[in-house]
């Protein structure tokens, strides 16, 4: 990677790595679907369980909602 940054140094051109942003994705869902002026009561209430893996042949993650219903 540095080789490719030399290189691409030359052209004004700067590598950056990427971010993990799953965290910041979800966080920015909750933030966004949540309507804090409501009163929440057990009927309203979602519960979310999240797991991830990655391995060398790829990715995946589960997700589960869950309410009193």
């Amino acid at each position: 990677m540095l080789k490719w940054s030399l290189k691409l140094s030359e052209f004004d051109i700067r590598y950056e790595s990427r971010k993990a942003l799953k965290a910041q994705v979800l966080a920015d869902f909750v933030a966004e679907m949540t309507n804090p002026s409501s009163p929440t009561n057990g009927a309203d209430k979602w519960t979310i369980f999240v797991d991830g893996a990655s391995n060398a042949t790829g990715a995946g993650a589960g997700i589960i909602l869950e309410n009193e219903n």
